[in-house]
């Protein structure tokens, strides 16, 4: 990893005991970056770790390292504000925690997300596999009757709300002081929409099928089933509150925060990987 003051190379940031070097498509090993200041946070999912970085202080070594559980893995991270030394990491089985950084402690964790795609609440049993499930970290668990992992995790302009996207289409507003979500869109990544369907004048196309993302193939941009949420952002300024999100089908979809309903769609040319960023 190499550190750069406005294009001037200053240092780089060797990897962690046991950080994989192969080059090849099934094991290439990708770190997550997070800059808070001087501190830079990195998150190595197939090390459990989480690395902490003071660029202000010796570079040869992290200024500390957090062990994340073995069960536990991490796909993405982000700091809500006023959250002083807090980050919230999101699993691929749903699991939100709570950690601070500064201390290496895990202060909560959070299921909420683990309910089946499906389900109307949280069994017994799907507690369990929760809590003995331990699959391959570059997965995510996305499809409807099974556990759904977090792919995205953005800090909103709301106090102690972030966004969550999740491996099956859907976001959500999360209130993590709470634990409790303050809304939900399905299908923000835009899978299975056609073309006719925001191109139509018809309330039902503009609002309801269009959030549900039925449709098919017949003119379809992306896939016809769920895919992961890969990108999210949010209006800042004045005027109306507004959420984007996208993923693997090259749409963003743009959501109303007032109303709680699809406000538009915006078509992208869609490439290799989708929508990474907002």
């Amino acid at each position: 990893m190499h550190v750069a003051h406005r294009a001037t190379p200053e240092a780089i940031l060797p990897a962690p005991d046991g950080a994989t070097k192969s080059t090849t498509t099934t094991t290439k090993y990708t770190p997550q970056l997070l800059l808070l200041g001087r501190v830079l946070l990195v998150l190595h999912p197939q090390l459990h770790v989480l690395a902490v970085w003071d660029l202000d202080s010796d570079l040869s070594t992290p200024q500390r390292l957090v062990s994340l559980p073995a069960d536990f893995h991490a796909t993405c991270m982000c700091h809500p504000d006023t959250y002083l030394n807090k980050i919230v990491v999101g699993s691929n089985d749903g699991r939100l925690a709570v950690y601070n950084f500064a201390t290496g402690r895990c202060l909560y964790e959070s299921t909420v997300f683990c309910v089946a795609a499906d389900a109307t609440q949280q069994t017994s049993t799907q507690q369990t596999i929760v809590q003995k499930q331990q699959v391959n970290s570059q997965h995510f668990v996305g499809k409807v009757g099974t556990l759904t992992g977090v792919s995205v995790l953005v800090a909103s302009p709301g106090l102690d709300v972030i966004g969550v996207g999740l491996a099956d289409g859907r976001v959500a507003l999360h209130n993590i002081k709470y634990d409790e979500t303050v809304v939900e869109f399905s299908n923000a990544s835009g899978a299975g929409l056609r073309h006719d369907m925001f191109l139509t004048n018809t309330a039902a196309a503009k609002g309801h099928a269009l959030a549900e993302g039925g449709g098919g193939a017949q003119g379809g941009v992306g896939d016809t089933g769920n895919t992961p949420v890969m990108a999210m952002a949010f209006r800042t300024g004045g005027g109306v509150p507004l959420m984007v999100a996208g993923g693997g089908a090259g749409v963003v979809t743009v959501w109303n925060l007032e109303t709680r309903r699809l406000h538009g769609v915006i078509k992208v040319r869609l490439w290799k990987g989708g929508i990474q960023l907002l």
